[in-house]
């Protein structure tokens, strides 16, 4: 005969398995790499390579930091899903760039609304807000 504790531990077990709760995912090693910046709106990609523009997602501590020619900007992200991105606690270096400013100053505007991604190949990486704008980015280990 099977007790009363064991139904009551099915019971909860089910409960905790049936839950959907939202929790954060490890970075996947495939987005765990220095990307550089190849194409945001306004500007060509001729461009943001020529300023060596890119975003460093290899800290272990969910760390990452950007650099879009001039200023150095550090923030905190954290994976959701397999395609759900948050980017918050940003802080950044202010130099003044005479002529980066423009790409820093758009970077700055889109990351923070930036809430999905996607790979391709494994060498390619979108980020993408719910209006459906986009950074684009290639590993910068890819040849």
């Amino acid at each position: 005969m099977i007790s009363k504790r064991f139904y009551i531990f099915l019971l909860l077990f089910a409960v905790l398995v049936g839950c959907n709760v939202t929790t954060k995912q490890p970075l996947s090693n495939s987005l765990k790499r220095k990307w550089m910046l190849v194409a945001m709106e306004d500007f060509s990609r001729d461009t943001l390579v020529k300023y060596a523009t890119y975003i460093d997602l290899t800290s272990s501590d969910n760390a990452g930091s950007a650099y879009m020619g001039c200023n150095t900007i550090g923030f905190r992200y954290e994976i959701y899903s397999k395609d759900k991105i948050k980017f918050s606690d940003f802080i950044s270096t202010k130099m003044y760039c005479q002529q980066t400013g423009k790409i820093e100053d758009e970077f700055s505007r889109l990351i923070v609304t930036m809430n999905g991604f996607s790979t391709q190949n494994a060498h390619k990486l979108v980020l993408v807000n719910e209006e459906g704008k986009q950074l684009q980015f290639v590993a910068a280990d890819w040849d």
